[in-house]
């Protein structure tokens, strides 16, 4: 094994399904409302003529499936209700057939939860989401305005300093910019690099990413070419966007077994190859099935991701911060802490450990996501200050200043910071005034 290797400015941010709630994107506990939800709305997108039959009949399959394991719920302590445990579940049957429409009706839900866009509500200085980005029209760093930035609703009033140009600025892309460094400057910081492990399938962080025109890559699952790129994403479940070939049908079989699937290919030498597409539409016309897995001790079963998981473990290994969002640590996800065990066991940069979640506003001590905290790190690091708590979600933790100073990122220079000839200024509104952060 390598010797360690001290990385000073380092941040690992862990993301889980808290993470897109603001983009309105289904928790685990409501993703099968949202399935049955996703069957009318793929009947009617695009018109009769692409009802997207293939997506339909997924959904219906994994429905059928849900009430089939009841039974097995009967004997032991399984949520059918809950997609993990289903799709675990799935995992565990055996079946090709029910494995593939599981994927596919999972990848249609978070198409149809993409499209269902933002809450259609009037802004006013109280209900506006985006945030209010000011910046010095002199700057010459040759920034460009991101397309998706319009004009402010309510601008601040401004009582000092240079007047300034008000932007708007979608949540998505403040968060992402934020962990990506692009207020600062992609050119500041020689040794600070990002590294996103997330167990989400969506492409919310890709896509806010591009609009910002940030470089990223995913690593070596897919020889990305973009090896210069400071930013990683690692899909530790695999992602929408990422197709390969539809099994084919053998000769002689209608259906055929995970097992006996494997065990053809193995002897044919027949890994199919991992595509990366731009988005999931673009997978769907490509007649690709997406590859995404469940939360369970079968990742094996997916080569594709194995090396996904070692980029995750030497990113770890090298971590500064750890910044854990929206991450409820499953119980059906007992990789995670032998993720966290094998990457920090040799970490020699490791400073501190964010857990940042609004379930964590219970201040009992038997709060069920900090007695897991509890069972994946030892208690004395709670009690030596390396790993905190944050009762906030993910806008209340990188739209204050305070939290992003603790993990080391700015809008501006950090001695530019309080200076009234920032480039950057953030205003959120408050009751009867703007307050800045």
């Amino acid at each position: 094994m390598d010797k360690p290797s001290l990385s000073n400015d380092h941040n690992v941010y862990i993301l889980g399904a808290g993470f897109g709630v603001e983009a309105r994107l289904p928790l685990i506990r409501d993703f099968m409302n949202y399935m049955r939800d996703a069957d009318l709305w793929l009947a009617q997108e695009g018109g009769p003529e692409a009802m997207r039959k293939d997506e339909r009949e997924a959904i219906r399959e994994v429905l059928e499936f849900r009430l089939r394991a009841s039974a097995a719920a009967y004997r032991v302590p399984l949520n059918v209700d809950n997609i993990e445990d289903l799709f675990s579940l799935a995992a565990a049957s055996d079946s090709l057939t029910l494995s593939e429409s599981m994927t596919t009706a999972i990848a249609a839900t978070l198409d149809y939860a993409r499209n269902l866009g933002p809450a259609p509500l009037a802004p006013t200085p109280m209900n506006d989401p985006t945030f209010m980005m000011g910046r010095l029209p002199k700057t010459n760093d040759g920034w460009v305005k991101p397309n998706d930035w319009g004009p402010v609703s309510f601008p601040p009033m401004e009582t000092a300093g240079e007047k300034r140009d008000w932007y708007a600025c979608p949540p998505y892309q403040f968060y992402v910019g934020v962990m990506a460094n692009y207020f600062t400057g992609l050119r500041e910081g020689a040794f600070r690099h990002d590294t996103i492990i997330t167990f989400n399938y969506d492409t919310l962080v890709e896509d806010s990413l591009k609009t910002l025109d940030v470089p990223f890559s995913y690593g070596t699952v897919l020889d990305d070419q973009q090896t210069e790129a400071r930013l990683r994403i690692l899909k530790l479940h695999g992602s929408v966007n990422w197709g390969i070939q539809r099994p084919k049908k053998f000769a002689g079989m209608d259906t055929i077994s995970l097992s006996e699937a494997r065990r053809i290919k193995t002897a044919a030498k027949m890994i199919p190859d991992l595509h990366k597409f731009q988005d999931y539409t673009a997978l769907r016309k490509a007649s690709m099935a997406p590859v995404i897995v469940p939360p369970t001790w079968q990742k094996g079963g997916e080569p594709h991701l194995a090396d996904v998981w070692d980029d995750a473990v030497k990113a770890l290994r090298t971590a500064t911060r750890v910044v854990i969002i929206g991450y409820s640590i499953p119980p059906t996800d007992t990789h995670f802490k032998y993720l966290l065990a094998a990457g920090l066991q040799d970490s020699i940069s490791l400073r501190k450990v964010y857990c940042v979640n609004p379930a964590l506003k219970d201040d009992e001590i038997h709060c069920p996501l900090k007695q897991r905290m509890l069972s994946v790190f030892r208690r004395e690091h709670f009690e030596q200050g390396v790993i905190e708590f944050v009762p906030e979600g993910v806008r209340g933790f990188l739209s204050d200043s305070t939290w992003r100073q603790s993990i080391g990122r700015f809008l501006n220079s950090p001695t530019a910071e309080s200076d009234q000839a920032a480039p950057w200024k953030l205003y959120l509104p408050q009751p009867a005034q703007f307050m800045k952060l």
